[in-house]
């Protein structure tokens, strides 16, 4: 009888990515909503190129301005029809925040076997009162707490509305993006992008390559990510002669 290599290859691990997008009705502003559109599926078209066979990106999307929406479950990005987003209502970024926190505490929608999750937040103005406890739970408390945490907040303005896009990267080696006009919204999606296909090609996924956002020269820091994705070591096929069954009760790997 032949061997079958198939059957004793580990399945591919899933990287979850979470986007947690701001559509108040000031995205509306600059064309701020339409860049945000055009990014993401730049991102996701750029992530149906980086498959790669031990790890498989799981990309999810939230919404949120009166209340949260799940616009996109854990999928493949080879799989995802994308739908665009509007902008109009409030800035409801603490309800927000507890439906992410949500899906990542639920093993069934975030496995143990699966990286450490992404989550990358992004918002262009100062959200509604309430907002402190539940980012403060979903930094400190559970699954969410080891988290790897990316954000960008968009406009000139509002020095506090950007403290409150820093304060979500406590405990991270990230610092926020500012982007001080829509232009730039494409920019911080192709950090996002470039780390996490950086991350897909290294020999430990669950090293978040940290966001250093661009200061002086953009291009430098571009250079620099691009240079962590090619010398990245390429991910071996592990071969186990039992496959080992996690279930939700055991640990999580990261």
């Amino acid at each position: 009888m032949a061997f079958n290599l198939n059957k004793y290859v580990s399945p591919a691990k899933p990287l979850p990515i979470i986007l947690v997008l701001d559509t108040s009705g000031s995205m509306s502003i600059d064309h701020r909503i339409d860049k945000l559109n055009e990014a993401v599926k730049t991102m996701i078209e750029e992530f149906k190129d980086a498959v790669q066979k031990e790890v498989s990106i799981q990309l999810a999307i939230v919404s949120f301005s009166d209340c949260p929406v799940l616009q996109l479950p854990y999928t493949s990005p080879a799989n995802i029809v994308y739908k665009e987003l509007h902008a109009g209502g409030g800035t409801e970024l603490g309800l927000a925040l507890n439906f992410v926190k949500e899906i990542i505490e639920d093993k069934e929608k975030t496995p143990s076997r699966a990286y450490r999750p992404l989550v990358v937040l992004v918002s262009d103005g100062q959200p509604f009162p309430g907002w402190e406890d539940p980012m403060k739970q979903f930094i400190d408390e559970g699954r969410t707490s080891k988290s790897d945490r990316m954000s960008m907040f968009i406009g000139p303005k509002d020095e506090s509305a950007k403290e409150v896009m820093r304060a979500f990267l406590r405990n991270t080696a990230n610092d926020v993006f500012l982007a001080e006009d829509a232009s730039h919204i494409t920019d911080f999606f192709k950090f996002v992008t470039m780390s996490t296909i950086a991350r897909t090609k290294s020999q430990n996924p669950d090293i978040a390559i940290p966001l250093i956002p661009p200061s002086s020269s953009s291009k430098k820091e571009e250079i620099s990510i691009e240079a962590n994705v090619i010398n990245s070591n390429p991910p071996t096929v592990t071969v186990q002669l039992e496959d080992r069954d996690v279930s939700s009760d055991e640990e999580d790997i990261w």
